[in-house]
């Protein structure tokens, strides 16, 4: 994660296909919004974008992890108990 969000190695040294995964991980809105906050500029839209992607996942894994059980238990391989 460190990697493909930009932290430990600046995305101009990384693959192209990297850097369009990296607007999906949290993480690189934060770093986005700390070397923002270095130079002195404004911060709040990375905090937004963090904000929103890491609501998407809650989200996703909230209904995800729901399916996954109700299935589980349709298929007898999760007790009830």
């Amino acid at each position: 994660v460190w990697l493909a969000c930009g932290f430990v190695i600046p995305f101009s040294l990384l693959p192209h296909w990297v850097a369009p995964l990296s607007w999906f991980i949290p993480v690189t809105w934060g770093v986005d919004a700390v070397k923002a906050a270095a130079i002195g500029a404004s911060i709040w839209g990375d905090v937004g974008m963090c904000i929103l992607v890491s609501a998407a996942y809650l989200v996703a894994g909230t209904f995800l992890s729901k399916y996954l059980v109700d299935f589980a238990r349709a298929q007898a391989t999760l007790s009830l108990v």
